[in-house]
């Protein structure tokens, strides 16, 4: 079995996306099963192929949509009839995947991850031809249960053809040189909240603010991870609330080697109605509650479904960024139970998110599309 995977996102761009696709690719080609793994990652300012074992990367230009079209036909024309093509993003590289796909008689499947397919941004055909790609596709997969549901709902696409297949995660994270406290001005003392995320609105990341002016404790300290347009009204909302010595901005950084330096770790997002932007999943809450951190996060979107209420953390309503205060106020004061909440965390990823449980319903899954079309 052969699998090419289509996509825009894939590093250094950095993303859940763009995680989500190294990932997969990664656990494909360890495989006895598959032959090659070739990703083809499109708008690249540069053109360039990488070959290792059986995993094959090439970067291709796509100026305009006529060109992205060219190239994705063409790689799906001189593909094997029996290839698996994987779209990973939905528009244009899903549609235009979709559309060669049904020309040249292909298997093409297509992931989704909630904000991309419920998105109320972008033109009439935008959304129109995402509606399309998934009707067209052999097959869907969704990041969540959510996902599933909603994109279901507003698509009108019976929920059946969606499957629910989740982010694999290693089994054993291997993580960078670990960062100290004192490297960010905390001390030993402090009580770290970690925030990893892109900082737009849904995120959550002015509730968390919020959160920690009401705690009211000095040694309880925010630590912000990434970088976006509202970087400039966060910086405001800490001066104004008057905890400027408590809250960190380190802008994009590798998450991985922050969540050892962290007791708790939130991003309580919330469901953006207005532009159809919510969290498909939160991979973030899977890296922390991997590395042994207790959570809290938001009932929204599969956040829920990426954590276990009560046993590896916290859930709180959308934007109750004083009932967010009392869980982190709560944590902190009872260290038994955010490190019992730790190793449930590790146990609970290992257990629903494995890489090798994941790797296996991929293949199976691949192979039951194939033989329907057979």
């Amino acid at each position: 079995m052969n699998i090419s995977i289509y996509t825009t996102d894939y590093p250094p761009m950095i993303g859940g996306i763009s995680s989500y696709n190294i990932a997969l690719a990664e656990v494909l080609s360890s495989a006895e099963e598959v032959g090659t793994v070739t990703v083809y990652v499109f708008n690249q300012k540069n053109e360039s192929t990488e070959e290792a074992d059986k995993l094959n990367l090439r970067r291709i230009r796509t100026p305009g949509l006529w060109k992205f079209w060219k190239e994705v036909s063409s790689c799906i024309r001189s593909s094997h009839p029996e290839e698996i093509i994987h779209a990973t993003s939905l528009f244009p590289t899903g549609f235009f995947c979709a559309l060669a796909s049904w020309w040249y008689s292909r298997v093409c499947i297509l992931s989704i991850y909630g904000t991309d397919i419920l998105s109320t941004k972008g033109s009439f055909f935008t959304n129109y031809a995402k509606i399309v790609a998934l009707r067209m596709a052999t097959g869907i997969l969704a990041i969540s249960n959510s996902t599933a549901l909603l994109a279901a709902r507003k698509t009108g696409i019976v929920q059946t053809k969606f499957l629910v297949l989740s982010y694999p995660m290693p089994e054993s994270p291997s993580d960078e040189i670990l960062r100290t406290k004192k490297s960010f001005g905390f001390i030993q003392e402090d009580f770290v909240v970690l925030f990893v995320g892109h900082l737009v609105k849904r995120k959550g990341c002015a509730d968390l603010i919020r959160a920690i002016a009401q705690v009211h404790n000095t040694h309880v300290k925010l630590l912000i991870a990434g970088y976006g347009p509202e970087r400039d009204s966060l910086e405001r909302l800490v001066s104004e609330l008057g905890i400027v010595e408590q809250v960190v901005f380190i802008g994009n950084q590798d998450p991985k080697p922050l969540y050892y330096l962290a007791q708790v770790f939130s991003m309580p997002s919330y469901f953006d109605k207005v532009e159809g932007d919510i969290e498909g999943l939160g991979i973030v809450y899977l890296e922390a509650q991997q590395r042994g951190v207790a959570v809290i996060g938001t009932r929204s979107g599969g956040i829920p479904e990426a954590m276990e209420e009560g046993v590896t953390g916290y859930l709180v309503d959308e934007h109750d960024y004083k009932a967010l205060a009392e869980k982190i106020l709560y944590l902190k004061n009872n260290e038994e139970v955010r490190n019992k909440m730790g190793e449930a965390g590790k146990r609970f990823v290992q257990k629903k998110f494995g890489m090798t449980k994941i790797l296996q319903r991929h293949l199976d899954y691949y192979a039951s599309l194939f033989k329907k079309t057979c």
